[in-house]
């Protein structure tokens, strides 16, 4: 279960950056919007720090990049989402295609956001039991050496 929700999480990621990305170039003519390229990036940048959520020195560091990132990924693709609703007074183009896009992009990325709280760490009873195997096998080596003195 975990790794089809981490692979859901990854998909609409990697898809919402994409989709973002496609709306950044399509507007790219309208110097005046400026929100598409920023959520962009912090939705490219939000994707790295739980990749560093293992360095036990730095996890909190981490923790408070990964949610300011994420954070700043949603706050900028909904301003995107305002931008877009009156692009046509701020450029003089219609976006309705660019819209209905950045609607996808939100609601991949707050689903994104969603399976990252499903994911956690790994069940502990697996890791005990992964442990006492480990053990045991240790223990039954140790038991087939023959030591003389």
């Amino acid at each position: 279960m975990r790794q089809a929700i981490f692979a859901f999480l990854f998909v609409s990621i990697i898809t919402s950056a994409v989709l973002q990305f496609m709306i950044y170039q399509n507007l790219d003519s309208c110097p005046k919007v400026e929100f598409p390229l920023l959520a962009f990036i912090f939705i490219v940048i939000s994707f790295f720090p739980p990749m560093l959520y293992r360095m036990k020195r730095l996890r909190s560091l981490v923790v408070i990049t990964h949610i300011a990132t994420s954070l700043c990924a949603t706050l900028f693709s909904g301003a995107t989402l305002a931008e877009l609703h009156h692009v046509d007074h701020i450029c003089g183009k219609n976006a309705d295609y660019e819209y209905n896009l950045q609607i996808a992009v939100i609601i991949l990325y707050n689903l994104s956001t969603i399976a990252g709280h499903f994911i956690g760490k790994k069940n502990n009873n697996m890791r005990q039991n992964d442990e006492v195997e480990f053990e045991e096998e240790n223990l039954n080596l140790l038991k087939r050496v023959n030591v003389s003195i």
